[in-house]
């Protein structure tokens, strides 16, 4: 049968189904890869799922200009008559499509289409896979008690007046008039009294509802109360973690700040980030620990303290990143670890937010120059999804074990394409041509300098951040092998 979504869209909306012209979404579908178009505005009306890609968290402005989604498990068929739906409020259900039809419209949560899946079933005389439909949906559909008892209405509706019509004839076989006269008035009798009794308990239940709505202007203001003492309790201690850093920096010893992951070997990296999330920086350590070589990690908020060299130079490598908030004081922290590159040590250098040109907040000093850097600091590109390209050295320490790596949603990256000087080297790049990893290496005559190793991501993965690389592919292991290359003793490579 021929159905309709029962909303209002403008008929030419028709001529963009699948038309690649201002389409904003992509889709790969299918084992085989069929290519298919759709528009962010019709699909985020019509789906729940796509509302959520195309605008996170309520926002109105979409968070992606262009988004890329891969669904290797959905017929292209059966996407297509979906996709069609949502341009043309026209599906056409059948035995053969049913199944599949409901499926997807609870995978995508579109919930026009799913109470069309629950209205063909309902005259189809199948009540019980009505219920089980509307569990499934209960979270955006009609509440589940509502449409039951319209699904079932129709089932059992005919039945019941059919019982109480025999059981009347049954009555007036058996009374005569005078009797059926009494009967009618007994009845009034008690229809008078039912009426008076539920006068009765509607008075009842609007006593009872004005207590309850005062029970909630109760709970409300024990509520609000609640949130008062919360927000004390979170000032204070904001304060008291405000003393303790003031106490750190005036009197005590970097070593006092520093949280340590110690293991049984023999490189030893210390994190310095700009993140007042411990999660995320968990999450970096997480990656930088796969390498078995890695002997100690310590992790240094350089937000709130700035290492000298002295403190730095007791370490093997350096893994410097930041996020949205800043370097204590960016232009000593980066003079400090240029003297340690001097002095032979090792750095990777990571994160956007420390690459990016327009952040003048972040790493300075002498370790933004040339001297150190193999690319300049450059714009941010406005994020899109991107993975990588053409690896320049595959035989590059770094790139050892790398099969993939996919940058996620956004892929985080600065837009640089060159090397500062002749000497340096591109050792992969992004898709689009930007620089993923490069090398800054120095002269034969400067052996002295430490290793500087640039990536042009940011070290976050997607189980912790939703715009981070996906930790299916091997982000990690390139950001591992990039602390043990430059912590390696110096050689010629």
């Amino acid at each position: 049968m021929s159905v309709s979504s029962r909303i209002l869209i403008r008929p030419n909306l028709k001529q963009y189904f699948n038309n690649s012209k201002n389409s904003n979404i992509k889709f790969i579908v299918g084992s085989n890869g069929t290519v298919m178009y759709g528009h962010q505005t019709v699909l985020a009306i019509n789906s729940e799922f796509f509302r959520n890609i195309v605008f996170p968290s309520g926002s109105t402005d979409p968070c992606v200009s262009h988004v890329t989604i891969t669904l290797p498990d959905v017929s292209p068929s059966d996407f297509s008559m979906i996709l069609y739906f949502c341009y043309t409020g026209t599906i056409t259900i059948d035995e053969e499509n049913l199944h599949s039809t409901t499926t997807l419209s609870l995978q995508f949560r579109m919930k026009k289409l799913l109470e069309i899946c629950i209205d063909y079933l309902s005259s189809s005389s199948r009540p019980w896979k009505v219920t089980n439909l509307l569990i499934q949906g209960s979270e955006f559909t009609e509440p589940l008690e509502n449409r039951t008892k319209y699904s079932f209405s129709k089932f059992i509706g005919n039945k019941i007046n059919a019982q109480q019509t025999e059981q009347e004839n049954e009555k007036r076989v058996k009374g005569n008039e005078k009797e059926n006269e009494k009967e009618k008035e007994k009845e009034k009798e008690k229809g008078k009294e039912k009426e008076k009794e539920k006068e009765k308990g509607k008075e009842k239940g609007k006593e009872k509802e004005k207590e309850k709505e005062k029970e909630k202007e109760k709970e409300k203001e024990k509520e609000k109360e609640k949130e008062k003492d919360q927000e004390k309790e979170k000032e204070k201690e904001k304060e008291k973690e405000k003393d303790f850093q003031k106490k750190t920096n005036d009197g005590k010893s970097l070593k006092e700040t520093i949280v340590r992951f110690s293991f049984n070997h023999t490189i030893r990296v210390a994190i310095l980030s700009a993140e007042t999330d411990i999660r995320y920086v968990h999450n970096v350590c997480e990656s930088i620990r796969i390498n078995q070589k890695i002997g100690k990690m310590s992790v240094i908020s350089a937000d709130q303290v700035t290492p000298s060299f002295e403190e730095l130079k007791t370490f093997d490598a350096l893994f410097v990143y930041s996020a949205d908030d800043p370097f204590k004081s960016p232009g000593e922290l980066g003079t400090n670890i240029a003297q340690f590159v001097r002095d032979g040590g090792g750095l990777v250098l990571c994160g956007i937010n420390a690459l990016d040109l327009s952040d003048e907040n972040q790493i300075g000093g002498e370790i933004a120059t040339t001297e150190f850097l193999p690319f300049s600091k450059a714009p941010a590109i406005t994020t899109s999804a991107s993975s990588l390209g053409d690896v320049v050295c595959p035989n590059h320490p770094t790139m050892i074990n790398i099969n993939s790596f996919d940058g996620g949603v956004r892929s985080f990256r600065v837009n640089a394409t060159t090397l500062t000087e002749k000497t340096d080297r591109i050792i992969s790049k992004w898709k689009d041509g930007t620089i993923l990893v490069a090398e800054k290496r120095h002269p034969l005559q400067n052996c002295h300098y430490g290793r500087v190793i640039v990536l042009n991501l940011s070290p976050p993965s997607d189980r912790i951040d939703y715009g981070g690389w996906n930790s299916q592919t091997d982000g990690g292991i390139i950001i591992s092998n990039s602390v043990e290359y430059v912590a390696r003793e110096k050689e010629i490579y």
